[in-house]
């Protein structure tokens, strides 16, 4: 590999460098990571204190069903924490229920999405120009347009499961309020949508 050296016409670029630039690519992504992380610490603690038994917290890695917080014991918990995306789930508000059914009046909740616009910006950017477009649009008419048509609506969730969905803010924030949840903050890190919420009644359905 050549390239343009500060006092030479040419250099080689030897096995060293591409360590070294690979060690600080990774070093610059942990640093990311824990900042990213940072931030959604700062955010969740300006509402609940973790460190209380009454605060319970969920990984990405947990249940996507509504049954892991039904299986909790009841007026036990004032906060509930989920890290797992909600686009994930293929129940939403069903999730969202359950959720309420644990909490008291005033108790917190905080979720996390991948929002329609967010996962625009990651496909356009994960593809190159021209190919990204194309993927952006195909994807658009399968995770958008084929769940709302009644011609392919129940061939898509037969194959999906209603898993991995594609939400827009507008829809996640509205299905919160009908399970009756207010919304005390929204914050963008690291591309996801964490929200906060209050329960201010029990849900409806």
């Amino acid at each position: 590999m050549i390239f343009k050296g500060e006092n030479t016409e040419t250099g080689i670029l030897n096995l060293d460098d591409l360590v070294d630039h690979e060690e600080a690519v990774e070093a610059l992504k942990a640093k990311t990571e824990s900042r990213n992380e940072r931030f959604v610490s700062n955010l969740i603690e300006k509402y609940v204190d973790t460190g209380r038994s009454e605060s319970i917290t969920f990984s990405a890695n947990s249940s996507n069903t509504a049954d892991e917080v039904l299986q909790l014991e009841d007026n036990t918990y004032t906060s509930i924490i989920h890290f797992r995306r909600i686009n994930t789930f293929p129940y939403i508000n069903k999730f969202f229920e359950a959720v309420n059914s644990k909490l008291p009046i005033g108790g917190i909740f905080v979720t996390k999405v991948e929002t329609n616009d967010l996962r625009k910006i990651r496909l356009m950017e994960k593809y190159p120009p021209v190919v990204n477009k194309l993927y952006y649009t195909s994807d658009f008419f399968l995770k958008r347009v084929f769940p709302k048509l009644p011609v392919t609506q129940q061939l898509y969730y037969y194959f999906t499961k209603g898993r991995n969905r594609v939400l827009s803010k507008t829809e996640v924030l509205g299905r919160l309020y009908s399970c009756g949840f207010k919304i005390l903050e929204e914050r963008y890190i690291s591309n996801r949508l964490y929200i906060v919420a209050e329960k201010v009644s029990r849900t409806c359905f």
